[in-house]
């Protein structure tokens, strides 16, 4: 890496007090256009926080906080008993795209015989929704959502346990479905147990799962019209069901 060229500081990164913007922010897009525009060149390094706070007479933390933005965004490294660098590979050289071709394998891999099946299968787009009106099929009370809800998870989250943000039962969170089957208990006359209780993120997920546990291939499938649409492609996505409308 080469040494601290010998650079009028004030006059490469000219700051202005007088500016709405921050010192350090016009530190940050001074250095960052010098490194872009060649004036300082890969491997150059800076000189120390305090002498470079000097120069320009400014505070450190100033200095300190620019480079460490520069450092964050990959155009500064810092290197310990060293110093701070210009990186060689700057962050706008890798998004630049090559035109060189990848190179194609001799035989092109085939898809699986699962896959063969579902290509056939026409994708429905979701359709131009209008304003919403009542008794919309698929659609909930959104108006009666209860948005203090959100600061009541805040809170909480604030004293959760790690493990809510890792992976945890398939089944769905453990205190939910004993709650949800203690409901189902006691409001629905339901004799039933957390184990027989699975979270799902939708209705599309609960009739895919379903149609998963029940149809084979071939087999019939009846479903009302007019009815959910969505509830067709669950089934037909994996077999080659047939559908009868009632």
């Amino acid at each position: 890496m080469s040494k601290p060229p010998l650079v009028a500081w004030p006059y490469l990164l000219p700051l202005d007090p007088q500016r709405a913007e921050p010192l350090y922010l016009q530190l940050y897009h001074a250095l960052r256009q010098a490194i872009l525009r060649g004036q300082l060149s890969a491997g150059t390094q800076l000189p120390p926080t305090h002498v470079l706070a000097t120069e320009l007479a400014v505070s450190r933390t100033t200095i300190v906080t620019a480079f460490e933005q520069l450092i964050t965004e990959g155009y500064l490294e810092a290197c310990v008993g060293s110093g701070t660098f210009v990186l060689s590979t700057l962050p706008e050289e890798m998004l630049q795209v090559s035109t060189q071709p990848l190179p194609l394998p001799g035989r092109m891999p085939q898809v699986s015989q699962r896959s063969q099946q579902v290509m056939p299968v026409p994708l429905h787009s979701l359709p131009y929704t209008p304003p919403m009106k009542a008794f919309q099929p698929g659609l909930p009370a959104l108006d009666a959502f209860p948005a203090d809800v959100c600061r009541l998870i805040a809170r909480r989250s604030q004293h959760s346990s790690l493990e809510l943000f890792a992976y945890g039962d398939p089944a769905g969170y453990r205190p939910l479905r004993e709650a949800i089957a203690h409901y189902l208990t006691t409001s629905r006359a339901v004799c039933c147990q957390p184990e027989q209780v699975l979270i799902v993120s939708g209705a599309q997920q609960a009739i895919d799962l379903t149609a998963r546990l029940l149809l084979d291939e071939g087999d019939v499938v009846w479903v009302e019209d007019p009815g959910y649409p969505r509830a067709r492609d669950s089934p037909g996505s994996w077999g080659q069901g047939r559908f009868r409308s009632t």
